[in-house]
C-alpha cells in the first residue's frame, strides 16, 4: 500500500488541536500530584503579573478554549483574576507548584487582594500552582444564577493563609442548582502559622453543589484562635440543599488538627444535603485537640443518602469523631470505620451502623500523634476484619483492598513489612507529554528504593492512569513499541516481589507526525518519507504550474528526491474518490523534476495530487486483509447458557465487550436487559467459558424520553473506556423513523451497584434516526486527539428509518452537550441517490472495528445481504404486499455474510472535510457464509460455521479479537448461546 501525501494546486489549510495527556495523580503522597502536560486551544505563555493579567483578559475577550502557561515565579496581583470564557487551563510551564506563586502583596483580615481567581464560565482548569494571602477566597467560583458554573478542575496546588474559605463555590437562594461536575484532587490547603485568622475560614466549602469529587488532598490547620470566639467551618463542607442529589465522593484526604472536618449539610432542612449517590470514604482525620475550638472530624447535618465507609477518625478533644444529627439526616449509612470514640446520634437523627470499630488503640497506628493513622503490625482488630464493598476497591493511598485475607477497617489496607519495588520509568526517544515526531518509542525502568525485584507487569495504551494486572510478565527492564500513528499513549509498569505488587509508574508520550516545524503545510513526519526539509517552507513535495498542451493534454511537474516512487492521482470532483492516472507510477533516478501527462478533453475541472509510494504501508502498517484475520484463529469456545430466571440466551445479538480484567462483558437475551461477565477457558477447543459474578442491568433500564414501546429496545454495543462503561440501545423495528437518544455510560462496579446516564441522541449531520444505536467500536488516535471517544454506527432498521441506504459509522464525543452527544460522520449513506451499488434498504452491518496494531490496520463490517426478488419467499398476493419494494435482505429468500474492508484514510478524508460520507467504497469484501435463495444448507468460505444471517458481533483488545457468533450452540427451539472466536491480529 502507499502513505499519501496530498498536494493541489488549490490553496489548502492546515490546522490541528494539541492535546497532551495528564499523569495519574500521585496516591501515595498527600496533597501532592503529578503535573498536568496537556493544553488546549490558544497558548499565552506568561512571565510577569501584567502579563497573567492580560493574557485573562485576552482570553476573556476572545471566547474560545486558551491555556495560559506561568514561568516560574512570583506573581503579586493587585486585581484578582476574573475568567470569564469557558474552557480555560491555567498552569506552570514546568509542572512545579512551588516554583509558580500568585498572591496578594499582603494578607490577612486586612488584605489588599479579594480572591486570586473569580470564576464565572465553564470547564476551568487551576493546576501545578501555588495561590492564596487574599482577604477571601484563593477561588470562588460562582454557582449563582446566570453562572451556574460546571466543570472546574483543581489539580496539584497549594492553597495557603486566605482569610476565608480557600475555595468558595457560591449559589443565589432562589437556585436549583449551584455549582456542578467539579473535581478538586491533589491539593494541599494550610495556614503556615498553624492557625486561622478568624474563625470564618475553611477548606472547600460548596453550596449546592451536584457532582462533585474532592480526593487526595491534604488539609491542616485550618482551626481558629483563641481569641476567634468559634470553631473554624470544615476542611471539606457541602451545604445548602440542591434540587438535585447532589452525587458527592470525598475520598482518600488527610485532614490533620482542623476544626472540623468533613461536612455534610448544616443546622437546618434549608443549609442540608441531598445526598443521593454521595458517599466519604478512604478519609483520614486527626485532630490532636490543640486548638480552643476542637469540633467533630465528620458530620452529617440534614443530610440524607450517605455511605460513610472506610474511615480512620480520631479526635482527642470532643465528644464525637462522627456524628449525624436532625430529623432530615436519613438513610445513612456508616460501615467499616474506626473512631476513637462512639459514632453519635443527635437531634432525631437516623443511620445504619455495621461494623465499625468505636475504640481505639495507639499501638494500632504508625504515628497516631503526628496524625499518621496508617495501621501498624498490632492492629489485628482491625485487619482483614473489614466488609467487602462494592464501589471502590482502594485505601487512602491508593493500595489495592485486600492486602490479606479481607478488607481492614478503616481508610488504610495494611501491607507487610516487606516493601514492594518502587519504579523510575524513562523513555529515551520521547519527552514526556511533548509532542514528538517519532513513531517508534522505547521505554526502560529500575527499581528505585533498593528493594528485589522478581518480575513486572506492564501495559501500553492510550489511558494515563491504567493499573498493570497481576500478570507477571517476566523479568524485562525495557520495552519497544513501533509504527505508532498520531495520538497520546501511556506507558504503566509495577514490580512484583514477596511484599506483593508495587505501586505502578506511569509515562505519556505524544506521538505527533502531524507537527509542521517550517509551516508548509507537509508534516515533519511526511518530510521525512518523501526527502524533503521539516525546517525549509520551500523545500515541500508540490505540483508545479500545470501547462496545456495540444490534442486534450495537460503536463504537470513535480520536485522529486532520488530513489523516491510517486503517482499521479485525479478525481473530476472533490465528491469522488481520487484514482491513479494508468501508467503514472515513476522512480527518480535522481533529485529533480518528474513530469505526467493526463488528457482532460471534455472535462470543465478536475483535481490532482501526488502520491508517493512509500515502504511499509498506511502510516507505517499494511492494510489489513480477510486473510490476514484468518491466519489469527487461535481457537473457539462456548458461552454459558443463561439459567437466572427468563435471563436465558434467546435471539441473542452476542452484544460483547472485553475488560480490562480480560473478561469479556456480554449481554444475554435482549429481551431482558441483562449483563454478565465471562471468564475464557485457557484450552480453545470449544469448551465453555465460566460465568464470573450474576446477571445484571448496568444499563439500569434506562429507555429514551417518552418510549411507550414494548421490548423492543434493545442493547446494541459496548466499550469499556478508562473506568466507564458506555454503550447503545435502539429501536430494532421504526417505522415511524423516531428519533430516540441512543448514547449512555455507566460508572461503577460491574456488579451493578454502579450509577447509569442517559440517554442521550446524537447531534451533527446525518445523524439521526438511529443511525449511531447499534455496533460501537474504539476510536483511532486521530481522532480521539480531537475529543471524539468512540464510534459507532447502526444499519438495518425497519421501515421509515432512515439510513438504511448503506453501511455508516459516526465519530462520538461521550460528554453530552445541550442533552445530546456531538457526531462527526465518516460514512452514511443518507438517502436512496446516495446507496452504494447492490445495496437493498434491508440488508444489515452487525458491527464494525477500527483496528490498529502495530503492523496492520483497517475498518472493517459486518454484513449480511439479501439474496433473492421476494420477501419471505413469497409473491404479492392480495394482502400480502412486500413492504420493501422487491427489497431483499431481513426477509429474502437467501443470505450472504460478508467482511467488509475500509481503508482508513479514506475514512480520515472524510473526517478531515475531503470526501463525502456516502463516496467511500471497501477496498476488500470478502464472502464468508452463503445460503443461495433455495437452498436447504449453506457453504462456508471461512472460519464460520453458522448462518448466512448470523448477526456477527466482535470486540478488540490490545491484539485480541473476540467474534462472537449468536445461536450457535442451540439448547432449545428459543434458546441458545454465541459461539466465540478469538483471533490474534497482526
Amino acid at each position: 500500500m502507499c502513505r499519501y501525501l496530498r498536494v493541489r494546486f488549490l490553496p489548502f489549510l492546515v490546522g490541528g488541536l494539541f492535546l497532551a495527556a495528564c499523569t495519574r495523580p500521585g496516591l501515595a503522597e498527600p496533597g501532592y500530584g503529578e503535573r498536568l502536560t496537556y493544553s488546549t486551544g490558544t497558548v499565552y505563555t506568561v512571565s510577569t503579573a501584567s502579563q497573567l493579567s492580560a493574557a485573562v483578559g485576552s482570553a476573556n475577550s476572545a471566547g474560545v478554549p486558551a491555556t495560559i502557561l506561568l514561568a516560574d515565579g512570583t506573581y503579586a496581583i493587585s486585581s484578582m483574576l476574573h475568567v470569564q470564557c469557558a474552557d480555560l487551563i491555567v498552569r506552570s510551564a514546568s509542572g512545579d507548584r512551588t516554583a509558580v506563586v500568585i498572591r496578594g502583596p499582603d494578607e490577612g483580615p486586612s488584605a489588599t487582594l479579594p480572591n486570586v481567581f473569580l470564576i464565572a464560565s465553564h470547564r476551568v482548569t487551576v493546576a501545578d500552582i501555588t495561590l492564596g494571602w487574599c482577604r477571601w477566597h484563593g477561588i470562588q467560583a460562582r454557582g449563582e444564577s446566570p453562572y451556574h458554573v460546571a466543570g472546574l478542575h483543581v489539580h496539584n496546588c497549594r492553597f495557603v493563609n486566605c482569610n476565608e474559605q480557600f475555595i468558595k463555590g457560591s449559589s443565589g437562594a432562589g437556585d436549583p442548582v449551584g455549582l456542578s461536575d467539579g473535581i478538586i484532587e491533589n491539593c494541599l490547603f494550610e495556614f503556615t502559622s498553624g492557625y486561622a485568622y478568624q474563625y470564618y475560614t475553611g477548606g472547600i466549602d460548596i453550596h449546592m453543589g451536584v457532582n462533585w469529587i474532592v480526593r487526595d488532598n491534604l488539609f491542616r490547620n485550618i482551626r481558629t484562635p483563641a481569641a476567634g470566639g468559634s470553631a473554624a467551618e470544615h476542611a471539606v463542607h457541602f451545604w445548602k440543599r440542591a434540587a438535585l442529589d447532589q452525587n458527592v465522593v470525598v475520598e482518600r484526604n488527610w485532614i490533620v488538627n482542623c476544626d472540623r472536618g468533613i461536612g455534610f449539610g448544616l443546622s437546618n432542612e434549608s443549609g442540608g444535603f441531598r445526598g443521593g449517590r454521595s458517599v466519604i470514604r478512604n478519609n483520614m482525620v486527626y485532630n490532636g485537640g490543640a486548638g480552643p475550638y476542637t469540633d467533630v472530624g465528620i458530620g452529617l447535618e440534614w443530610a440524607s443518602d450517605v455511605d460513610v465507609f472506610n474511615n480512620s477518625v480520631v479526635v482527642e478533644s470532643y465528644w464525637a469523631p462522627i456524628e449525624y444529627r436532625f430529623s432530615g439526616t436519613t438513610n445513612v449509612v456508616f460501615r467499616n470505620n474506626v473512631t476513637d470514640k462512639a459514632i453519635r446520634q443527635r437531634d432525631g437523627g437516623s443511620a445504619t451502623r455495621v461494623n465499625n470499630i468505636e475504640s481505639v488503640q495507639t499501638a494500632w497506628f504508625r504515628d497516631r500523634a503526628n496524625g499518621d493513622l496508617h495501621l501498624a503490625a498490632g492492629a489485628a482488630t482491625l485487619i482483614d476484619n473489614g466488609t467487602t464493598l462494592s464501589g471502590f476497591v482502594d485505601d487512602v493511598d491508593g493500595d489495592t483492598r485486600p492486602q490479606g485475607a479481607g478488607w481492614d477497617i478503616g481508610a488504610d489496607e495494611y501491607r507487610s513489612a516487606v516493601q514492594t519495588p518502587a519504579l523510575q520509568l524513562s523513555c529515551p526517544t520521547h519527552a514526556q507529554g511533548v509532542p514528538t515526531a517519532a513513531s517508534n518509542v522505547v521505554f526502560a525502568w529500575c527499581v528505585t528504593n533498593g528493594v528485589t525485584c522478581a518480575a513486572y507487569s506492564y501495559v501500553f495504551d492510550h489511558t494515563a492512569d491504567t493499573v498493570p494486572d497481576e500478570v507477571a510478565e517476566g523479568a524485562p527492564t525495557n520495552a519497544a513499541y513501533t509504527g505508532l500513528a498520531d495520538g497520546n499513549y501511556a506507558f504503566h509498569v509495577r514490580g512484583h516481589n514477596s511484599g506483593g505488587w508495587g505501586v505502578p509508574a506511569h509515562y505519556q508520550v505524544v506521538v505527533a507526525l502531524n507537527a509542521d516545524s517550517d509551516g508548509d503545510g507537509m508534516t515533519d513526519a511526511d518530510e521525512a518519507i518523501a526527502g524533503t526539509s521539516p525546517s525549509d517552507p520551500a523545500d515541500v513535495l508540490r505540483i508545479n504550474r500545470p501547462a496545456t498542451l495540444s490534442g486534450g493534454l495537460l503536463r504537470l511537474g513535480c520536485p522529486v528526491k532520488a530513489q523516491k516512487t510517486y503517482v499521479l492521482q485525479w478525481c473530476a470532483s472533490l465528491r469522488d474518490a481520487f484514482a491513479d492516472v494508468p501508467g503514472s507510477e515513476q522512480t527518480a533516478e535522481a533529485d529533480g523534476t518528474l513530469t505526467w501527462t493526463h488528457d482532460v478533453s471534455g472535462l470543465s475541472q478536475a483535481y490532482y495530487r501526488i502520491a508517493l509510494r512509500a515502504p511499509g504501508g498506511v502510516g507505517g502498517r499494511t492494510l489489513l486483509s480477510w486473510a490476514d484475520l484468518e491466519a489469527g484463529l487461535q481457537g473457539t469456545f462456548a458461552v454459558p447458557l443463561a439459567q437466572d430466571g427468563d435471563y436465558r440466551f434467546g435471539f441473542s445479538s452476542g452484544v460483547h465487550v472485553q475488560l480490562q480484567n480480560g473478561n469479556i462483558l456480554l449481554a444475554g437475551h435482549p429481551y431482558f436487559d441483562r449483563q454478565a461477565q465471562v471468564q475464557l477457558p485457557a484450552v480453545l477447543d470449544g469448551r465453555e467459558g465460566a460465568r464470573v459474578g450474576a446477571w445484571v442491568d448496568l444499563t439500569q433500564g434506562l429507555l429514551p424520553d417518552g418510549w411507550a414501546g414494548g421490548p423492543a429496545y434493545y442493547l446494541g454495543g459496548m466499550l469499556e473506556i478508562g473506568s466507564r462503561l458506555h454503550f447503545t440501545k435502539y429501536q430494532w423495528y421504526n417505522g415511524a423513523g423516531t428519533d430516540w437518544q441512543t448514547q449512555g455510560y455507566y460508572d461503577g462496579a460491574y456488579d451493578g451497584s454502579g450509577t447509569a446516564s442517559g440517554m442521550w441522541q446524537v447531534s451533527g449531520s446525518y445523524a439521526h434516526h438511529q443511525r449511531v444505536g447499534g455496533y460501537m467500536s474504539y476510536a483511532p488516535a486521530a481522532i480521539r486527539a480531537d475529543g471524539y471517544t468512540y464510534l459507532a454506527g447502526l444499519e438495518g432498521t425497519s421501515g421509515g428509518a432512515a439510513g438504511r441506504w448503506g453501511p455508516n459509522l459516526f465519530a462520538i464525543k461521550a460528554e453530552p452537550s445541550a442533552g445530546a452527544v456531538p457526531s462527526r460522520a465518516l460514512i452514511c449513506h443518507d438517502s436512496e441517490p446516495h446507496q452504494p451499488d447492490g445495496w437493498w434498504i434491508a440488508n444489515k452491518v452487525t458491527d464494525v472495528e477500527w483496528i490498529e496494531t502495530d503492523t496492520h490496520c483497517g475498518v472493517v463490517f459486518f454484513v449480511y445481504e439479501g439474496l433473492g426478488e421476494k420477501w419471505y419467499g413469497e409473491p404479492e398476493v392480495g394482502d400480502l404486499v412486500d413492504p420493501y419494494g422487491g427489497g431483499k435482505g431481513y426477509h429474502a429468500q437467501g443470505w450472504v455474510l460478508k467482511a467488509y474492508i475500509y481503508h482508513p484514510d479514506d475514512l480520515m478524508a472524510v473526517y478531515n472535510g475531503e470526501r463525502e460520507p456516502w463516496s467511500l467504497t471497501p477496498v476488500e469484501t470478502a464472502t464468508l457464509t452463503e445460503r443461495p435463495p433455495g437452498a436447504s444448507t449453506e457453504t462456508h468460505y471461512s472460519f464460520f460455521t453458522g448462518s448466512a444471517k448470523a448477526e456477527l458481533q466482535f470486540s478488540m483488545r490490545g491484539e485480541r479479537l473476540i467474534i462472537l457468533e449468536p445461536g450457535a450452540y442451540q439448547a432449545s427451539p428459543y434458546e441458545n448461546t454465541p459461539k466465540g472466536y478469538v483471533l490474534a491480529v497482526p
